[in-house]
């Protein structure tokens, strides 16, 4: 990226969605061409060079240029902060006729089961350090994270 002043060159997009598509920075890309989703992949089956991944189950998975996409636009939204309707443009997802995200946006930044139940219980544990007071919390009307499954609410000193 020094040759381009540290900015990822704007090119134009191929292949049978580039009449739908602009000329804009994509992340793949090789002397001026976009490498196609299909070459990414090939690429990527090539550097993990036969390691099997696997999820929390147990059950294995290929990472793809398309789950990138979902793991990018979840640490976009969730870790950066970046609002529902910029990830939405970022997608290429078009907006509802009110403006907002359309669903599959919100399929695509929300945060796994587990992940979820982490940053629900790291915030309970932060409000009950900021009671200071042992039992002065019991998750009473706090929300629960969008996850499937039951998660019970922790309680402060206990």
């Amino acid at each position: 990226m020094e040759w381009h002043g540290g900015q990822i060159p704007v090119v134009a997009p191929r292949g049978h969605k580039a009449h739908h598509l602009k000329p804009e920075r994509y992340l793949f890309q090789w002397d001026g061409h976009v490498i196609s989703p299909r070459t990414v992949n090939r690429l990527m089956w090539l550097v993990l060079n036969n390691i099997e991944l696997r999820d929390a189950t147990g059950e294995p998975f290929d990472v793809t240029s398309h789950l990138l996409r979902h793991v990018g636009i979840t640490v976009a939204r969730h870790d950066f902060g970046v609002p529902l309707e910029v990830a939405a443009e970022m997608l290429h997802h078009t907006r509802n006729t009110d403006g907002t995200a359309p669903p599959a946006t919100l399929y695509y930044s929300k945060l796994p089961a587990g992940d979820a139940a982490f940053v629900w219980h790291q915030q309970i544990q932060q409000s009950c350090a900021g009671i200071g007071r042992a039992g002065g919390y019991s998750g009473a009307g706090s929300p629960a994270p969008e996850v499937a499954g039951h998660i019970s609410a922790p309680k402060c000193g206990t």
